[in-house]
Protein backbone atom coordinates (compact mmCIF):
# COMPACT_ATOMS: atom_id res chain seq x y z
CA UNK A 1 0.00 0.00 0.00
CA UNK A 2 1.04 3.41 -1.07
CA UNK A 3 1.57 5.58 1.50
CA UNK A 4 -0.01 8.89 1.82
CA UNK A 5 3.44 10.82 1.51
CA UNK A 6 4.24 9.15 -1.76
CA UNK A 7 1.10 10.59 -2.92
CA UNK A 8 1.54 13.73 -1.64
CA UNK A 9 4.77 14.29 -3.32
CA UNK A 10 3.20 12.91 -6.56
CA UNK A 11 5.28 9.78 -7.27
CA UNK A 12 1.93 8.57 -8.93
CA UNK A 13 1.37 11.66 -11.34
CA UNK A 14 4.80 11.64 -12.97
CA UNK A 15 6.48 13.21 -9.86
CA UNK A 16 4.32 16.21 -10.26
CA UNK A 17 1.24 17.51 -8.62
CA UNK A 18 1.49 21.27 -9.92
CA UNK A 19 0.29 22.72 -12.86
CA UNK A 20 3.56 24.02 -14.84
CA UNK A 21 3.21 27.35 -14.97
CA UNK A 22 5.40 29.99 -16.83
CA UNK A 23 6.10 27.23 -19.68
CA UNK A 24 7.60 29.98 -21.95
CA UNK A 25 8.17 33.39 -22.52
CA UNK A 26 4.88 34.00 -24.13
CA UNK A 27 3.44 33.38 -20.67
CA UNK A 28 5.87 35.63 -18.89
CA UNK A 29 5.15 38.10 -20.71
CA UNK A 30 1.15 37.67 -20.68
CA UNK A 31 1.43 37.50 -16.28
CA UNK A 32 3.53 40.74 -17.02
CA UNK A 33 1.15 42.67 -19.10
CA UNK A 34 -1.58 41.22 -17.16
CA UNK A 35 -0.21 42.73 -13.67
CA UNK A 36 -0.04 45.88 -15.45
CA UNK A 37 -3.29 46.05 -16.25
CA UNK A 38 -4.23 45.00 -12.66
CA UNK A 39 -2.05 47.83 -11.31
CA UNK A 40 -3.25 50.93 -14.11
CA UNK A 41 -7.16 49.58 -14.51
CA UNK A 42 -8.64 50.29 -11.11
CA UNK A 43 -7.05 53.85 -11.25
CA UNK A 44 -7.96 54.85 -14.75
CA UNK A 45 -11.93 53.08 -14.52
CA UNK A 46 -12.01 55.10 -10.92
CA UNK A 47 -13.24 52.26 -8.56
CA UNK A 48 -13.14 51.75 -4.58
CA UNK A 49 -9.54 52.27 -2.99
CA UNK A 50 -9.57 48.73 -0.80
CA UNK A 51 -10.74 47.13 -4.44
CA UNK A 52 -8.18 48.92 -6.60
CA UNK A 53 -5.46 48.25 -3.66
CA UNK A 54 -6.57 44.48 -3.45
CA UNK A 55 -5.85 44.25 -7.59
CA UNK A 56 -2.57 46.27 -7.41
CA UNK A 57 -1.56 43.28 -4.92
CA UNK A 58 -2.77 40.89 -7.15
CA UNK A 59 -1.25 42.85 -10.18
CA UNK A 60 2.41 43.00 -8.26
CA UNK A 61 2.54 39.30 -7.61
CA UNK A 62 1.78 38.44 -11.22
CA UNK A 63 4.24 40.73 -12.44
CA UNK A 64 6.87 39.11 -10.25
CA UNK A 65 5.83 35.57 -11.39
CA UNK A 66 6.13 36.73 -14.60
CA UNK A 67 10.03 38.08 -13.52
CA UNK A 68 11.30 35.46 -11.98
CA UNK A 69 9.73 32.49 -14.09
CA UNK A 70 7.63 30.48 -10.97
Amino acid sequence: MESLLSIYRGDRLNNSIYIEKNVGHIDRIIRSILGLLLIIAPVIIDIPVWVAVILAGIGGANIIEGIIGF
